[in-house]
């Protein structure tokens, strides 16, 4: 990408550039600094998804572990109970 207007060139000299921009890829100073800017925010913001996914994960597994032993209780007090024959 190429910003004449951001380095204050000609548009005789801009129009030679774009001729090689697709080789060189130049890009002008303040455009690459807002680029890295942006991405390190959305790389902040990823890095706090992956946590947010992280602790969810962990409630997940809890919730999981406490309905397994819920299910437990229920399936051992539903039990029949098998009296002791007496001979």
């Amino acid at each position: 990408m190429f910003h004449p207007v951001c380095v204050n060139l000609s548009d005789s000299v801009a129009t030679t550039l774009r001729s090689i921009i697709d080789t060189t890829g130049w890009v002008c100073p303040p455009c690459r600094l807002d680029v890295r800017v942006k991405l390190q925010g959305l790389l902040s913001g990823q890095a706090k998804l992956a946590e947010e996914v992280a602790c969810l994960k962990d409630e997940v597994k809890q919730l999981k572990s406490e309905l397994q032993g819920e299910n437990d209780s229920r399936t051992a007090a539903t039990l029949p109970i098998v009296a002791e024959s007496h001979n």
